[in-house]
């Protein structure tokens, strides 16, 4: 892990983030962790973010679909996946499949 990133990843996230370079979908921007070493502050910036969920992606990874970044959340993000799962259903099942109808 680099000396940059220690402060706000744990070594199992950065293990994680090694495991998701084998999924296609993460290696079109190059090497997942070359980039978190390489732009150490954009990630940090959008790992604090309160609503990661819906912010910019760092460089790099910025051009991942809606799916594949539920897996970056996973992974860095835990605390945020609950609504980022919401929102994913709703835009692409649509808001029936969270609300419930009253109950008769």
């Amino acid at each position: 892990m680099p000396e940059n990133a220690k402060s706000w990843l744990t070594e199992t996230q950065w293990a994680q983030m090694k495991n998701l370079e084998s999924l296609d979908a993460f290696k079109k921007g190059g090497k997942l962790t070359e980039t978190i070493e390489q732009d150490s502050l954009g990630w940090k910036r959008w790992y604090v973010e309160e609503k990661a969920e819906i912010a910019d992606l760092p460089r790099g990874v910025r051009d991942l679909g809606p799916f594949h970044r539920l897996f970056l959340l996973r992974v860095m993000r835990p605390d945020r996946i609950g609504a980022a799962l919401t929102e994913f259903i709703t835009s692409n099942l649509g808001i029936e499949y969270i609300e419930q109808d009253p109950f008769d």
